[in-house]
């Protein structure tokens, strides 16, 4: 099978499309792994102001600890899961539009429709 000289500009295309769909699936992944870390955290900060605690540490980068207000923690962290929770929404977005740019491309190129994964 002999491919002409747009058949190959698309396969370069879908090629490239599958490395970025496939980066922003592992970003999704971190952003997850970041989510459950969050609400972990928010489960036990609630779980110690029920006990009647004040005051929690938190960690400023890798090697300090500051103690802080609970409240202000729980706060925190609570902006910050809102906010993952709207990168996430916006990587689906995107994720779902590549995935389908990628397999109009690949049937154009005459492969069969099976759904696209991240990988191609």
């Amino acid at each position: 099978m002999s491919l002409n000289e747009q058949q190959l500009k698309q396969l370069q295309k879908a090629q490239s499309l599958s490395q970025q769909l496939r980066l922003l699936e592992e970003r999704k992944q971190l952003l997850d792994r970041r989510k459950l870390e969050i609400k972990e955290a928010l489960d036990e900060l609630n779980k110690a102001k029920e006990r009647g605690e004040k005051e929690a540490y938190r960690f400023l980068g890798t090697s300090i600890m500051i103690k802080k207000n609970i409240d202000d923690i729980i706060n925190e962290l609570e902006e910050e899961l809102l906010l993952v929770n709207t990168q996430l929404e916006q990587l689906e977005k995107q994720i779902n539009i590549g995935k389908k740019e990628l397999e109009t491309i690949l049937q154009g190129l005459g492969f069969q429709s099976g759904g696209v994964s991240a990988g191609g």
